[in-house]
Protein backbone atom coordinates (compact mmCIF):
# COMPACT_ATOMS: atom_id res chain seq x y z
CA UNK A 1 0.00 0.00 0.00
CA UNK A 2 3.12 2.17 0.15
CA UNK A 3 4.36 1.89 -2.63
CA UNK A 4 1.24 2.22 -4.10
CA UNK A 5 0.58 5.56 -2.82
CA UNK A 6 3.91 6.53 -3.25
CA UNK A 7 3.61 5.90 -7.04
CA UNK A 8 -0.37 8.04 -6.69
CA UNK A 9 1.98 11.43 -5.39
CA UNK A 10 4.21 10.73 -8.09
CA UNK A 11 1.57 10.62 -10.79
CA UNK A 12 -0.66 13.25 -9.36
CA UNK A 13 2.66 16.05 -8.76
CA UNK A 14 3.22 15.08 -12.38
CA UNK A 15 -0.55 15.49 -13.59
CA UNK A 16 -0.73 18.98 -11.46
CA UNK A 17 2.51 20.30 -13.37
CA UNK A 18 1.75 19.13 -16.49
CA UNK A 19 -2.26 20.80 -16.37
CA UNK A 20 -0.47 24.15 -15.41
CA UNK A 21 2.22 24.02 -17.69
CA UNK A 22 1.19 22.92 -20.90
CA UNK A 23 1.07 25.50 -23.79
CA UNK A 24 -2.72 25.14 -25.13
CA UNK A 25 -5.35 27.05 -23.41
CA UNK A 26 -5.82 29.22 -20.52
CA UNK A 27 -5.22 28.92 -17.38
CA UNK A 28 -8.90 28.28 -15.99
CA UNK A 29 -8.54 25.43 -18.41
CA UNK A 30 -5.72 24.01 -17.74
CA UNK A 31 -6.76 23.60 -13.68
CA UNK A 32 -9.82 21.98 -14.46
CA UNK A 33 -8.10 19.65 -16.79
CA UNK A 34 -6.06 18.86 -14.19
CA UNK A 35 -8.75 18.65 -11.48
CA UNK A 36 -11.16 15.94 -13.67
CA UNK A 37 -7.52 14.14 -13.92
CA UNK A 38 -6.94 14.20 -10.47
CA UNK A 39 -10.88 13.74 -9.88
CA UNK A 40 -10.46 10.19 -11.91
CA UNK A 41 -7.15 9.13 -10.50
CA UNK A 42 -8.56 9.07 -7.07
CA UNK A 43 -11.36 6.73 -8.26
CA UNK A 44 -9.00 4.47 -10.09
CA UNK A 45 -6.25 4.33 -6.43
CA UNK A 46 -9.43 3.47 -5.34
CA UNK A 47 -10.01 0.23 -7.54
CA UNK A 48 -6.32 -0.11 -7.32
CA UNK A 49 -6.10 -0.81 -3.58
CA UNK A 50 -9.28 -3.39 -3.63
CA UNK A 51 -11.29 -1.59 -1.90
CA UNK A 52 -14.99 -3.35 -1.48
CA UNK A 53 -18.28 -0.97 -1.97
CA UNK A 54 -19.29 -1.46 1.63
CA UNK A 55 -15.51 -0.08 2.82
CA UNK A 56 -16.42 2.94 0.21
CA UNK A 57 -20.08 3.23 1.72
CA UNK A 58 -18.58 3.15 5.36
CA UNK A 59 -15.90 5.80 4.33
CA UNK A 60 -19.02 8.16 2.88
CA UNK A 61 -20.84 8.06 5.75
CA UNK A 62 -18.66 9.12 8.21
CA UNK A 63 -17.00 11.30 6.31
CA UNK A 64 -18.52 13.37 4.13
CA UNK A 65 -21.92 13.73 6.06
CA UNK A 66 -25.34 14.74 4.71
CA UNK A 67 -27.12 11.15 4.77
CA UNK A 68 -24.84 10.20 2.15
CA UNK A 69 -24.17 6.11 2.65
CA UNK A 70 -27.40 5.06 3.75
CA UNK A 71 -30.07 3.52 1.81
CA UNK A 72 -32.70 5.80 0.21
CA UNK A 73 -35.73 5.40 -0.91
CA UNK A 74 -36.32 5.36 -4.70
CA UNK A 75 -39.34 6.59 -6.16
CA UNK A 76 -40.94 4.75 -8.66
CA UNK A 77 -42.47 7.42 -10.99
CA UNK A 78 -44.15 5.17 -13.09
CA UNK A 79 -46.62 3.43 -10.45
CA UNK A 80 -49.43 5.36 -11.04
CA UNK A 81 -50.42 6.70 -14.55
CA UNK A 82 -53.90 8.14 -14.35
CA UNK A 83 -53.78 11.81 -15.55
CA UNK A 84 -57.29 12.63 -13.97
CA UNK A 85 -58.79 10.78 -11.10
CA UNK A 86 -61.86 12.57 -9.79
CA UNK A 87 -62.54 10.65 -6.65
CA UNK A 88 -58.45 10.60 -5.10
CA UNK A 89 -58.36 10.39 -1.56
CA UNK A 90 -56.31 13.69 -1.40
CA UNK A 91 -58.91 15.45 -3.00
CA UNK A 92 -57.53 16.45 -5.74
CA UNK A 93 -58.76 15.24 -8.95
CA UNK A 94 -55.13 16.05 -10.99
CA UNK A 95 -53.14 14.46 -8.01
CA UNK A 96 -50.94 12.41 -10.22
CA UNK A 97 -49.75 15.41 -11.95
CA UNK A 98 -49.20 18.09 -9.26
CA UNK A 99 -47.36 15.38 -6.80
CA UNK A 100 -44.27 15.25 -9.35
CA UNK A 101 -44.27 19.28 -9.64
CA UNK A 102 -41.25 20.17 -7.31
CA UNK A 103 -37.96 21.70 -6.71
CA UNK A 104 -36.62 19.03 -8.80
CA UNK A 105 -38.93 20.35 -11.89
CA UNK A 106 -36.69 23.94 -11.52
CA UNK A 107 -33.72 22.43 -11.05
CA UNK A 108 -34.24 20.08 -14.53
CA UNK A 109 -34.83 23.29 -16.30
CA UNK A 110 -32.03 25.13 -15.47
CA UNK A 111 -29.67 21.92 -16.24
CA UNK A 112 -30.76 21.78 -19.55
CA UNK A 113 -30.36 25.49 -19.63
CA UNK A 114 -26.85 25.17 -18.98
CA UNK A 115 -26.51 22.21 -21.42
CA UNK A 116 -27.74 24.18 -24.13
CA UNK A 117 -25.71 27.23 -23.56
CA UNK A 118 -22.77 25.04 -23.78
CA UNK A 119 -23.86 23.49 -26.83
CA UNK A 120 -24.93 26.36 -28.44
CA UNK A 121 -26.44 24.43 -31.01
CA UNK A 122 -30.68 24.00 -30.46
CA UNK A 123 -30.99 20.96 -32.71
CA UNK A 124 -27.84 19.07 -31.07
CA UNK A 125 -29.78 19.76 -27.82
CA UNK A 126 -32.95 18.39 -28.71
CA UNK A 127 -30.99 15.51 -29.88
CA UNK A 128 -29.74 15.32 -26.50
CA UNK A 129 -33.11 16.34 -25.10
CA UNK A 130 -34.68 13.06 -26.48
CA UNK A 131 -31.97 10.39 -25.96
CA UNK A 132 -31.96 10.81 -22.40
CA UNK A 133 -35.79 10.11 -22.31
CA UNK A 134 -34.82 6.42 -24.97
CA UNK A 135 -31.54 6.20 -22.45
CA UNK A 136 -34.16 6.30 -19.22
CA UNK A 137 -36.51 4.24 -21.12
CA UNK A 138 -33.11 1.32 -21.66
CA UNK A 139 -32.21 1.43 -18.17
CA UNK A 140 -35.44 1.59 -16.17
CA UNK A 141 -35.19 -1.47 -15.25
CA UNK A 142 -31.74 -0.80 -13.28
CA UNK A 143 -32.89 2.35 -11.86
CA UNK A 144 -36.15 3.01 -10.26
CA UNK A 145 -36.14 6.80 -11.11
CA UNK A 146 -35.57 5.99 -14.80
CA UNK A 147 -39.51 4.56 -14.51
CA UNK A 148 -41.59 7.44 -15.45
CA UNK A 149 -45.61 7.57 -16.92
CA UNK A 150 -45.85 8.70 -20.71
CA UNK A 151 -46.81 11.91 -20.01
CA UNK A 152 -44.12 12.43 -17.48
CA UNK A 153 -41.40 11.84 -20.02
CA UNK A 154 -43.19 13.42 -23.03
CA UNK A 155 -45.10 16.26 -21.74
CA UNK A 156 -42.81 17.26 -18.56
CA UNK A 157 -39.67 16.59 -19.62
CA UNK A 158 -39.07 16.82 -23.30
CA UNK A 159 -42.40 19.31 -23.93
CA UNK A 160 -41.70 21.12 -20.92
CA UNK A 161 -38.66 21.37 -18.83
CA UNK A 162 -36.23 20.27 -21.52
CA UNK A 163 -37.93 23.04 -24.07
CA UNK A 164 -38.03 25.66 -21.61
CA UNK A 165 -34.60 25.29 -20.88
CA UNK A 166 -33.35 24.82 -24.05
CA UNK A 167 -35.20 27.60 -25.87
CA UNK A 168 -34.39 29.86 -23.02
CA UNK A 169 -30.41 29.09 -23.52
CA UNK A 170 -30.79 29.98 -27.21
CA UNK A 171 -32.39 33.35 -26.13
CA UNK A 172 -29.82 34.72 -24.48
CA UNK A 173 -27.17 33.64 -26.46
CA UNK A 174 -29.14 35.38 -29.27
CA UNK A 175 -29.52 38.37 -26.98
CA UNK A 176 -25.86 38.81 -26.09
CA UNK A 177 -24.74 37.79 -29.59
CA UNK A 178 -22.54 35.00 -28.24
CA UNK A 179 -21.18 32.56 -31.22
CA UNK A 180 -23.55 30.16 -32.23
CA UNK A 181 -22.80 26.40 -33.31
CA UNK A 182 -23.90 24.16 -35.81
CA UNK A 183 -22.96 20.27 -35.00
CA UNK A 184 -25.94 18.89 -36.45
CA UNK A 185 -25.97 21.22 -39.67
CA UNK A 186 -22.12 20.22 -40.48
CA UNK A 187 -23.37 16.84 -40.25
CA UNK A 188 -26.33 16.76 -42.64
CA UNK A 189 -25.17 20.13 -44.87
CA UNK A 190 -21.56 19.59 -45.92
CA UNK A 191 -20.52 19.08 -49.43
CA UNK A 192 -17.11 17.43 -48.18
CA UNK A 193 -17.38 13.85 -47.07
CA UNK A 194 -14.25 14.20 -44.97
CA UNK A 195 -15.96 17.10 -43.13
CA UNK A 196 -19.50 15.31 -43.17
CA UNK A 197 -17.52 12.46 -41.28
CA UNK A 198 -16.21 14.65 -38.87
CA UNK A 199 -19.07 17.01 -37.85
CA UNK A 200 -21.05 12.87 -37.75
CA UNK A 201 -18.27 12.09 -35.48
CA UNK A 202 -18.79 15.77 -33.46
CA UNK A 203 -22.27 15.11 -32.87
CA UNK A 204 -22.06 11.83 -32.24
CA UNK A 205 -19.13 12.45 -29.30
CA UNK A 206 -21.40 15.50 -28.02
CA UNK A 207 -24.48 13.43 -27.37
CA UNK A 208 -22.50 10.56 -26.02
CA UNK A 209 -20.78 12.76 -23.52
CA UNK A 210 -23.92 14.77 -22.51
CA UNK A 211 -25.76 11.62 -21.90
CA UNK A 212 -22.78 10.05 -20.41
CA UNK A 213 -22.66 13.22 -17.16
CA UNK A 214 -26.06 12.58 -16.73
CA UNK A 215 -26.14 8.57 -16.27
CA UNK A 216 -22.98 8.53 -14.63
CA UNK A 217 -25.13 10.61 -11.99
CA UNK A 218 -27.71 8.38 -11.45
CA UNK A 219 -25.84 5.22 -11.13
CA UNK A 220 -23.43 6.42 -8.30
CA UNK A 221 -26.12 8.26 -6.88
CA UNK A 222 -27.83 5.04 -7.10
CA UNK A 223 -24.97 2.57 -5.94
CA UNK A 224 -23.41 4.94 -3.40
CA UNK A 225 -26.55 5.80 -1.40
CA UNK A 226 -25.77 9.73 -2.39
CA UNK A 227 -28.86 12.01 -2.08
CA UNK A 228 -29.31 14.53 -4.59
CA UNK A 229 -28.81 17.29 -2.63
CA UNK A 230 -25.73 16.19 -1.23
CA UNK A 231 -22.93 18.75 -1.66
CA UNK A 232 -20.50 15.52 -3.37
CA UNK A 233 -23.18 15.68 -6.23
CA UNK A 234 -23.16 19.59 -6.87
CA UNK A 235 -19.68 19.71 -7.14
CA UNK A 236 -19.44 16.50 -9.91
CA UNK A 237 -22.06 18.56 -11.63
CA UNK A 238 -19.89 21.61 -11.53
CA UNK A 239 -16.69 19.91 -12.27
CA UNK A 240 -18.79 18.62 -15.34
CA UNK A 241 -20.01 21.91 -16.68
CA UNK A 242 -16.82 23.15 -15.97
CA UNK A 243 -14.79 20.79 -18.48
CA UNK A 244 -17.76 21.01 -21.00
CA UNK A 245 -17.74 24.28 -21.73
CA UNK A 246 -14.13 24.32 -23.38
CA UNK A 247 -14.66 20.56 -24.43
CA UNK A 248 -17.77 21.16 -26.91
CA UNK A 249 -15.77 24.36 -27.76
CA UNK A 250 -12.93 22.06 -28.77
CA UNK A 251 -15.07 19.50 -30.50
CA UNK A 252 -16.94 22.69 -32.64
CA UNK A 253 -13.74 23.65 -34.22
CA UNK A 254 -12.05 20.27 -34.96
CA UNK A 255 -14.84 19.06 -37.10
CA UNK A 256 -13.67 22.07 -39.75
CA UNK A 257 -10.03 21.97 -38.02
CA UNK A 258 -8.66 18.50 -38.00
CA UNK A 259 -5.61 19.66 -36.09
CA UNK A 260 -7.26 21.43 -33.40
CA UNK A 261 -6.35 20.36 -29.55
CA UNK A 262 -9.26 18.38 -28.21
CA UNK A 263 -7.34 17.61 -24.85
CA UNK A 264 -10.20 19.07 -22.52
CA UNK A 265 -12.46 16.50 -24.63
CA UNK A 266 -10.38 13.72 -24.31
CA UNK A 267 -9.74 14.43 -20.87
CA UNK A 268 -13.79 14.44 -20.28
CA UNK A 269 -14.05 10.94 -22.23
CA UNK A 270 -11.02 9.47 -19.40
CA UNK A 271 -13.20 10.93 -16.85
CA UNK A 272 -16.61 9.69 -17.89
CA UNK A 273 -14.92 5.63 -18.43
CA UNK A 274 -13.64 5.91 -15.28
CA UNK A 275 -17.01 6.60 -13.90
CA UNK A 276 -18.54 3.79 -15.53
CA UNK A 277 -15.70 1.26 -14.50
CA UNK A 278 -15.88 2.67 -10.98
CA UNK A 279 -19.29 2.07 -10.15
CA UNK A 280 -19.80 -1.45 -12.25
CA UNK A 281 -16.56 -2.84 -10.36
CA UNK A 282 -17.73 -1.10 -7.03
CA UNK A 283 -22.12 -1.72 -7.84
CA UNK A 284 -22.40 -5.05 -4.97
CA UNK A 285 -25.78 -6.59 -4.96
CA UNK A 286 -27.70 -3.19 -6.14
CA UNK A 287 -28.66 -4.56 -9.34
CA UNK A 288 -28.98 -8.05 -8.08
CA UNK A 289 -32.67 -8.30 -8.33
CA UNK A 290 -32.92 -6.29 -11.57
CA UNK A 291 -34.33 -7.43 -15.05
CA UNK A 292 -32.41 -8.85 -17.66
CA UNK A 293 -31.24 -5.61 -19.83
CA UNK A 294 -33.37 -5.88 -23.33
CA UNK A 295 -32.19 -5.68 -26.40
CA UNK A 296 -33.02 -2.07 -27.06
CA UNK A 297 -30.51 -1.43 -24.81
CA UNK A 298 -27.61 -2.97 -26.21
CA UNK A 299 -28.85 -2.08 -29.92
CA UNK A 300 -28.58 1.53 -28.80
CA UNK A 301 -25.60 1.23 -27.23
CA UNK A 302 -23.97 -0.60 -30.33
CA UNK A 303 -25.31 1.63 -32.48
CA UNK A 304 -24.00 4.78 -30.69
CA UNK A 305 -20.20 3.66 -30.61
CA UNK A 306 -20.41 1.97 -34.13
CA UNK A 307 -21.25 5.67 -35.76
CA UNK A 308 -18.98 7.47 -33.41
CA UNK A 309 -16.27 4.96 -34.41
CA UNK A 310 -17.46 4.62 -38.45
CA UNK A 311 -17.24 8.78 -38.48
CA UNK A 312 -14.37 8.86 -36.18
CA UNK A 313 -11.94 6.72 -38.47
CA UNK A 314 -13.09 8.17 -42.22
CA UNK A 315 -12.34 11.74 -41.07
Amino acid sequence: MVFKSGIFALVMAKVVHYGITSKDGNLATKMINTLVVIYSTILLLVLISETSRQTVLDFISTTMGGGAGTPLPERDYGDVCAIYVPDHPSGDAFFNVSDRVDIFVIAHSVGWFIKALILRDVKTAWVCSILFEVIELCFAHLLPNFNECWWDSVIMDVFGCNMIGIHSADLVLTMTGATKFNFLDRALLSSSRRKTSRAIFGVCLMTILISLIDLNFFFLKFVFYFPTTHWVCFFRTLLWVLISIPGAIQLFHWSTKPLYELRSCAIGCMGLVTEIIFYTTLRGESFANATPTPLPTFLLIVTLVYATFWSGLRS
